[in-house]
């Protein structure tokens, strides 16, 4: 049997959240052939705290949403609070999705793959890679 560490948002309502549970829910259907873990589950097991890793986090998605509706992150911030509050501003024509992000910044990528797991995961760090030079962290 083979130990999986899948590590992603699996309770945010997030894309990326969605995608953490498709995973899940995909490695759950060979119970028989994997072990799945998510990193908040263990530490739990280990008896660790597991909060350190939030302010850690960084969501590509919430990252373009916050360029794209003009609220820059100002260093002075606390970078989970702002997250947070560009997750939940919701503006109208704001396309943020992982295909529209990539074709946005011209990304060669091979859009009839999304959805598989690596194949998104390539192209979230091609977007994070475009995105990054747009915020002072």
């Amino acid at each position: 049997m083979k130990k999986i560490l899948v590590r992603g948002p699996a309770l945010s309502l997030s894309g990326y959240g969605e995608h953490t549970r498709f995973v899940l829910r995909s490695l759950q259907k060979f119970p028989e052939s994997f072990d799945i873990y998510l990193i908040k589950e263990m530490y739990k097991m280990f008896g660790e705290d597991y909060k350190h890793l939030v302010p850690k986090l960084i969501d590509t998605n919430c990252i373009a949403r916050g360029v794209k509706m003009e609220i820059p992150y100002k260093p002075e911030e606390d970078f989970t609070e702002y997250q947070y509050r560009i997750v939940n501003t919701r503006r109208k024509g704001v396309r943020s999705s992982l295909t529209a992000l990539g074709k946005e910044f011209n990304i060669d990528h091979d859009y009839d793959k999304l959805h598989n797991a690596i194949v998104d995961l390539e192209l979230n760090l091609k977007v994070w890679n475009k995105l990054k030079y747009a915020l002072e962290l």
